[in-house]
C-alpha cells in the first residue's frame, strides 16, 4: 500500500517524479464531500475534458458532480454528474442532456467529453452540435451553479486534462505541495491548484 497523506502533512517518503521542487506526485487526491478545484477556466462548446475519477460513497440527495459549470439547468450548461433520484449519469452540454443508467455512482470511471461527443467507460454519450460559452468557471468535483459550488462527492481524482479547440490547456497531476497541501499540479502552466472548498484533500503516494 502507498503512504497516505493528510492535508498539508505527509508520513513517509514520496516517490521521486518530474515535478518542480517542493511537489511530490500522488496516485490521487481524495475529497470528502466538501472539497473541489476551481480550474479558472470559462469552458464552452469547444471544450474537451478527459477525467479519470472514482466515487467512493453514495451520499446526498440531489446529485454528485465530476465537473461542471452552468447558468441554470437548460442554458450554458457543461457538466458530468450523477443524478441521485433518477439513478443515472448525465452529460450536460449547452441545453441538451444525455444519460446512462446506473443503480449506484460508486466506482472508478473515465469520461472523455469532447465538444459534445462523450465517451464514458466505453459508452457513447453524444450531443448535436451547439455553440455556447459558460458564464462561470469550470469546477472539478463540484458544479459551479451560477457562482455557487454544489454536489461535491466523496471520491478521488487520478488525472484530468482539459483542451480548448484541440489545444491542451490544463494537464492536472495529483500532488502534495510542501507548503500548500494536497491538490493538482498543472503541467501546462506550471501552477498548483488547491482545494477551493472547506477542509482539505487527502492523497495516496504513488506505489
Amino acid at each position: 500500500m502507498g503512504v497516505v497523506f493528510f492535508g498539508g502533512g505527509k508520513v513517509g517518503m514520496a516517490a521521486p517524479i518530474a515535478l518542480p521542487s517542493g511537489y511530490s506526485k500522488l496516485a490521487y487526491i481524495e475529497g470528502s464531500g466538501k472539497q473541489y478545484v476551481n480550474t479558472g477556466l470559462v469552458a464552452g462548446s469547444n471544450t474537451r475534458i478527459v477525467m479519470d475519477f472514482e466515487i467512493t460513497a453514495k451520499t446526498g440527495s440531489t446529485a454528485l458532480a465530476a465537473w461542471g459549470a452552468r447558468t441554470n439547468y437548460s442554458t450554458k450548461h457543461l457538466s458530468f454528474i450523477y443524478d441521485l433520484s433518477g439513478l443515472f449519469w448525465t452529460y450536460n452540454y449547452g441545453s441538451t442532456h444525455v444519460s446512462v443508467n446506473a443503480s449506484s455512482p460508486v466506482g472508478r470511471y473515465t469520461i472523455d467529453a469532447n465538444a459534445g461527443n462523450g465517451l464514458f467507460n466505453g459508452t457513447a454519450m453524444n450531443h448535436a452540435a451547439a455553440t455556447f460559452t459558460c458564464a462561470y468557471n469550470l469546477y472539478l468535483f463540484a458544479i459551479n451553479n451560477a457562482g455557487t459550488a454544489q454536489w461535491m462527492p466523496y471520491g478521488r481524482i487520478y488525472s484530468c486534462q482539459i483542451y480548448e479547440n484541440g489545444t491542451l490547456i490544463r494537464d492536472y497531476v495529483p500532488c502534495l505541495s510542501d507548503t500548500e497541501g494536497v491538490g493538482l499540479f498543472d503541467l501546462v502552466n506550471n501552477k498548483f491548484y488547491g482545494n477551493a472548498g472547506s477542509g482539505s484533500f487527502v492523497g495516496s503516494e504513488v506505489a
